[in-house]
């Protein structure tokens, strides 16, 4: 079985994030991602998993 991967503009596209959003993710080490050259890989798994904890998190306080 193939597994779907994304690029980080792809996975912001799809999960409705900024592409600095996935980014900052991937750096702090809650999305895991490999580096393919100059792009940033994403499973589709790893996305939805990320995107569903981020929701359950819920929006960001404004101070």
């Amino acid at each position: 079985m193939m597994e779907d991967f994304f690029t980080t503009a792809q996975a912001a596209a799809i999960s409705g994030l900024k592409p600095v959003s996935i980014r900052m993710a991937i750096c702090r080490g809650t999305l895991p991602a490999s580096k393919a050259g100059r792009d940033w890989l994403i499973t589709r798994a790893d996305l939805e998993a990320f995107v569903k904890a981020d929701r359950k998190r819920g929006p960001k306080a404004k101070t």
